[in-house]
């Protein structure tokens, strides 16, 4: 009986000291990782337990596994199946950044990337890019966050290296306050959706709206055609030409990089 109080203690000592989950590596040392995954895959999915010769580690080994979650964490992969057949896959924002040619555009998705780890996130709301004194940080992170001793000082040291990495600074904290402020206006008693989202999506089920919405018009040429056109809001619209014959593929590649754009819109 002495055993199993013993075991018990034990087992419910290491639920309590399980921290939150966060990323093991910085930001450089992720995106060096990613790199080198997707020149070992060539594009395709990786199986778990393969990911780690792309690293020359063990396979399937603690340090292979908590490297490919720290590529999840920062949103560069994802995974696919399960058990022994679960594979690792780049994300559409891992793609675009692999692609992306200016250094520009690449230092904006870094933001994004850098942010995307839900602990990154909570803690640079709360500290910014000038935290208080490694002391008070993880006294709050033990007893406040229930993070344990030995997790609390690597957890500084992620945030500091991926932080500076990213470049990112306190402006780009307030920017990011001002941004949901000024598109907060959901109405908190009725739950209703804002009235600009409810005008955007009502005319993206609409048919194609009349030239009066469109504020400039582009010259074609006979191997182009218009696909969609129409009203984004008051000041601004959308057109869209089309030169060829795109299919579901071609689809694909317009999300994607409209999705990155988006990304750097939003930093």
């Amino acid at each position: 009986m002495a055993e199993e109080a013993e075991n018990k203690d034990e087992v419910t000592k290491g639920k309590r000291d399980r921290s939150p989950a966060f990323p093991v590596i910085p930001l450089k040392e992720a995106l060096e990782r990613f790199r080198e995954l997707d020149k070992f895959s060539n594009g395709h999915p990786v199986p778990v337990k393969k990911a780690a010769i792309a690293w020359e580690m063990a396979e399937n080994s603690s340090q292979s596994n908590r490297t490919l979650a720290a590529l999840k964490y920062f949103g560069l992969i994802d995974y696919e199946g399960s058990g022994d057949n679960r594979s690792a896959i780049t994300t559409a924002e891992g793609k675009n950044f692999l692609r992306a040619l200016r250094d520009e555009t690449k230092q904006e998705m870094v933001k994004t990337f850098a942010l995307a780890p839900k602990e990154i996130k909570k803690f640079w709301d709360l500290w910014g890019k000038v935290r208080p004194h490694d002391d008070i940080c993880r006294e709050k992170l033990i007893f406040d966050h229930k993070y344990n001793e030995k997790a609390a000082p690597q957890f500084l040291r992620v945030y500091d290296q991926t932080i500076d990495y990213a470049g990112l600074s306190d402006s780009d904290k307030i920017d990011a306050e001002n941004d949901n402020e000024s598109f907060d206006d959901t109405n908190s008693e009725s739950g209703e959706e804002p009235m600009q989202q409810q005008s955007v999506q009502n005319q993206a089920l609409a048919n194609p709206v009349p030239n009066a919405y469109v504020a400039e018009e582009v010259s074609q040429n006979s191997s182009e055609s218009e696909w969609l056109r129409g009203p984004l809001s008051k000041s601004s619209s959308y057109r869209l030409i089309i030169k060829g014959d795109p299919g579901v593929k071609e689809i694909d590649n317009l999300i994607n990089i409209l999705t990155a754009q988006k990304a750097v819109l939003e930093d």
